[in-house]
């Protein structure tokens, strides 16, 4: 322990250095002043909304095969970075559209959805691309499914009886509003996915040449032009089915009618931010086949993007604030 006049000599020192002219107390105010200033938070609006530039529709894709022949389709291209990713905007019939593509997965697909809604104030959020279609739901190569549930096929509990939700854990994926979300996203209660619905009802379709528009199919005009649009559960999981075995099986526990990589994690984050979200995905492939030859990429892209153009040909655009 130190003696009292050591105690004493050392509360003297610190009494007598002056500093900056104002003594130990002014040394503290300031000091006090530098942390106070560096610990106060950025001013920002009191409405967020306001510094944030207006999207409409976001349009992702997980590729950029996906998404390249649509960006072709609007003028008013400017290319942007976000999360890694190059985005273009675009302004069609005064809808303002940013498309870009997320990367495979869900977490590529999650991070990028969630930097674009931090970045900018969105309507709504698509998905477009490719999917494949389990054996038993009735789909073809070609064939458009537009999402009724964003089914989560790898959340959950895996055991040897079987497959199950989350609810088994008790700890769901989303509680929002006082609902719990364990394993699925419904779209169908959005407003586009009603008026889509409405605009283009399940049936079959025909493509009217070059300018990719859509009418319905009389039975003397099936062709290679024609395809089915069905409304219907997609289940997203982070590895594909590699046998016809296991996509049956999947088919079976979650009754979707074809399978992705990135749809639900981008409902997930859509429901987070308030964002509503539609997937519109067209069939490449049937799942659990994995020889290529046999699979459509570009067939599949162009039956999706046939869908969205014909929605934003048909759609009010939006009037936009000044």
């Amino acid at each position: 322990m130190p003696e009292e006049s050591q105690i004493r000599n050392r509360i003297n020192f610190r009494r007598s250095w002056q500093p900056f002219g104002g003594g130990p107390v002014s040394l503290v105010r300031l000091t006090l002043s530098a942390v106070s200033a560096s610990l106060s938070p950025v001013p920002y609006p009191k409405n967020p909304e306001q510094a944030m530039e207006q999207i409409d529709f976001v349009i992702l894709g997980a590729t950029r095969s996906e998404i390249s022949s649509l960006c072709e389709s609007y003028p008013g291209s400017e290319k942007i970075e976000i999360a890694g990713n190059v985005f273009t905007r675009h302004t069609y019939r005064n809808i303002y559209l940013l498309i870009g593509s997320t990367g495979i997965g869900k977490v590529n697909a999650a991070a990028v959805t969630s930097a674009v809604l931090s970045r900018f104030s969105v309507s709504e959020v698509w998905c477009v691309g490719c999917s494949g279609a389990y054996s038993g739901g009735g789909l073809r190569l070609g064939d458009v499914l537009i999402t009724r549930d964003a089914v989560c096929g790898d959340e959950g509990v895996l055991h040897r009886d079987g497959l199950f939700s989350s609810e088994v854990i008790g700890i769901a994926l989303v509680e929002k509003q006082g609902r719990l979300y364990y394993d699925r996203f419904p779209l169908d209660g959005f407003e586009t996915f009603r008026k889509l619905k409405a605009l283009l009802p399940p049936g079959s379709y025909i493509t009217e040449g070059v300018t990719g528009g859509l009418q319905p199919m009389r039975f003397e005009e099936a062709g290679e032009n024609s395809f089915t649009i069905r409304y219907g559960h997609s289940l997203s999981v982070g590895m594909v089915s590699g046998d016809a075995e296991t996509a049956q099986k999947r088919f079976e526990v979650f009754a979707a009618l074809a399978e992705n990589m990135e749809g639900s994690a981008i409902a997930q984050v859509c429901l987070l931010f308030d964002v509503p979200f539609l997937e519109c995905r067209a069939i490449s492939n049937i799942a659990g086949i994995r020889d290529k030859d046999l699979w459509d990429l570009n067939l599949a892209v162009g039956r999706s993007h046939a869908v969205i153009r014909h929605v934003l040909e048909n759609i009010a655009p939006p009037e936009h604030c000044p």
